[in-house]
């Protein structure tokens, strides 16, 4: 039979000591599933060492309401510049974790990268006149074949008419 969850703050601040045991084996002494370990740390290392006036904080929550992309952007915006205890009561105020914050702007950040990467903050009249480009070679390529297509007709036309005369 499993044991009831110990106390995370103790849990994490026992992973954190140097010469820990590994997740592993304090899994197994606490009952405590190894994912749930490694979200407790993940959760640690970005909100900052635990201490026990976050014990609140910390616990496993329910996720919040679903939101739209445009109101998760808002909120990056209205936090930007925030931390510790400041974007810890934003996040209170607004019935948002600190760790769906940091995700979300994550995954900004991850898409703003991408979308540089591949070319794609490029102005309108860039798109504009890589579309024209396209356009003409695609044009210039459809009357090569036809070219083609026409030399072939013409070439058995011929090859039929002077096999008939010999």
């Amino acid at each position: 039979m499993r044991q009831k969850y110990h106390n995370r703050v103790e849990v994490v601040h026992r992973l954190s000591q140097p010469g820990a045991p590994s997740i592993a084996v304090i899994s197994e002494e606490t009952g405590v599933p190894k994912a749930t370990l490694y979200a407790w740390l993940a959760s640690e290392r970005r909100v900052g060492p635990v201490d026990s006036s976050r014990k609140g904080h910390l616990l496993m929550s329910k996720r919040s309401k679903p939101r739209s992309p445009s109101t998760k952007f808002a909120l990056l915006g209205e936090s930007h510049g925030l931390q510790g205890d400041a974007l810890r009561a934003f996040c209170d105020q607004k019935g948002v974790t600190v760790e769906e914050l940091l995700s979300w702007r994550d995954l900004a950040l991850s898409g703003i990268e991408v979308a540089d990467r591949d070319g794609l903050g490029a102005t309108r009249k860039d798109h504009d006149q890589k579309v024209a480009d396209l356009e003409a070679e695609l044009r210039r390529k459809n009357d090569a074949l036809a070219e083609a297509a026409a030399l072939i007709i013409l070439q058995k036309k011929i090859s039929g008419i002077l096999d008939g005369r010999k």
